[in-house]
């Protein structure tokens, strides 16, 4: 009995993982008007802006693009550290800092200063802890 019930389960398993990762999500870009077809079984191929609108990962790089172009001094922007270059949510804008450091920190136990330039700009991130990608950026003069 208990025999036949795991051979169940695995075979629920085994359909499960072959319909995950077979996953096709076609859909067409809001800003950029292209039908796009994107297979993978852990993303869609788009992100949404906040009025719910499909955009695709590199329309996702160009916004994000123009949002650190366009951030004042001083205001803070979030992306992610992915241990050698800042990027966004997608990977499809990446920035290689010009200079790291990594240090201990008080409650997260490590805290990494990442220092880049975007567009003539100076930027400083800070990521915090083993267990996190997110960069906390700031525009600096």
């Amino acid at each position: 009995m208990k025999q036949e019930r795991l051979f169940g389960l695995l075979n629920k398993l085994s359909i499960t993982i072959k319909t995950f990762i077979t996953m096709l999500h076609e859909f067409k870009c809001s800003q950029c008007g292209q039908d796009k077809k994107h297979e993978s079984p852990v993303s869609t191929g788009y992100g949404t802006d906040k009025t719910g609108n499909k955009v695709c990962f590199e329309c996702c790089g160009i916004n994000d693009a123009k949002e650190l172009n366009e951030l004042p001094i001083g205001a803070k922007i979030v992306h992610y550290w992915d241990g050698k270059n800042i990027v966004n949510w997608p990977s499809s804008l990446v920035i290689a800092p010009y200079y790291t450091h990594k240090g201990k920190h008080n409650m997260a136990g490590t805290r990494e200063d990442i220092y880049f330039k975007f567009n003539g700009a100076n930027f400083h991130a800070v990521q915090y802890g083993n267990f996190s990608q997110i960069a906390h950026i700031r525009k600096t003069k």
